[in-house]
């Protein structure tokens, strides 16, 4: 696999990407969409996305979404009734497991990096391990030696 993905934003790469039917709350909102590329490890997809106006639910399931807009402009109304409008500059991210009303007033175009976070559990021991290789690096400086160097290079290796 190589060490570098690239890929150009042009919008005539987009393929149809229908919103779901259940999800549209008024107008005929068209979706289109392309990824662009994907993480080694599967957990990281970036996608090139534009919608013309309309009214729609949207639910994130179990990725998050960071987006940047590139053109034009969505109202966003999420679960707790907060009100966002993103213009093309703006990022923003929506968590996992939630959802949001987006309003497209006409058109709307976006990056976004949609990232599966790994399991609580999981998270908490590399923030601890995170943690641990920052006071030893504060004790000890760059160089881990002696007889923990193994155990505290891979402690190191997690970051």
């Amino acid at each position: 696999m190589p060490s570098l993905v690239h890929a150009k934003l042009a919008v005539e790469r987009l393929k149809p990407a229908p919103i779901p039917q259940g999800w549209i709350v008024e107008g005929a909102p068209q979706a289109r969409a392309v990824m662009l590329s994907e993480s080694r490890d599967g957990t990281t997809t970036t996608n090139h996305w534009d919608c013309t106006a309309g009214t729609f639910d949207w639910n994130f399931g179990a990725a998050e979404e960071t987006v940047h807009i590139l053109e034009g402009e969505v109202h966003v109304l999420d679960e707790t009734g907060a009100a966002y409008t993103l213009r093309a500059g703006d990022v923003a991210v929506f968590h996992a497991r939630t959802s949001a009303r987006w309003h497209v007033p006409n058109y709307v175009r976006k990056l976004a990096i949609c990232r599966r976070p790994m399991p609580a559990g999981l998270g908490l021991a590399l923030r601890t391990a995170k943690r641990i290789k920052g006071l030893i690096h504060r004790r000890v400086g760059f160089a881990i030696a002696g007889p923990a160097a193994p155990i505290l290079s891979q402690i190191a290796a997690l970051s």
